[in-house]
């Protein structure tokens, strides 16, 4: 608390400089903390606040895979053909490992983990989406046509993130 950095009268100037420069470190190593402690905890303040926002945004995509999930159980129920009911039993199942892949995601950024990017195709991301919600789709007797070149570059991207918001498009 400083009690020990007094001074006696008569003071020795030499005794005093070396005081007053003590005192001005110990101030210095006090601010130092005080502004690691304030970064540390504007960190957890601003990723809670993330993840809030993040929680409401999971909470309505595991609704849209759900809905996937349930049309594609209702298509099995009522298609006599095998070969169809085998592919909707695919969807349920990718489904189900989205809302998985959603989960994990969601307990990643918890964690403060990083997203990871990888190299993909953007053509494959949007067949994979339209696959997903290809049960809606002829459900809502859509037809949804694309016209993206095959020779376009990879691009760096966390695949599961960008199928999600091309999911959310298309529903």
């Amino acid at each position: 608390m400083g009690a020990d950095d007094y001074i006696t009268k008569p003071f020795d100037l030499d005794m005093m400089i070396a005081k007053v420069r003590a005192i001005l470190n110990r101030m210095d190593r006090v601010r130092e903390e005080g502004q690691d402690h304030f970064k540390r905890t504007s960190q957890d303040l601003n990723r809670l606040s993330a993840l809030g926002i993040l929680a409401a945004s999971i909470a309505h995509e595991i609704r849209n895979q759900l809905c996937t999930v349930v049309s594609s159980a209702e298509m099995i129920q009522f298609t006599q053909d095998g070969a169809s009911k085998e592919e909707y039993a695919g969807v349920v199942v990718q489904q189900i490992e989205r809302i998985n892949q959603t989960v994990n995601s969601m307990l990643n950024f918890a964690k403060g983990q990083k997203v990871k990017r990888e190299p993909h195709k953007i053509d494959q991301i949007v067949e994979e989406a339209l696959e997903l919600t290809r049960p809606r789709i002829i459900t809502a007797d859509l037809i949804i046509t694309t016209d993206i070149p095959k020779s376009l570059p990879h691009i760096l991207v966390d695949r599961q993130q960008i199928c999600l918001v091309l999911v959310n498009l298309i529903i």
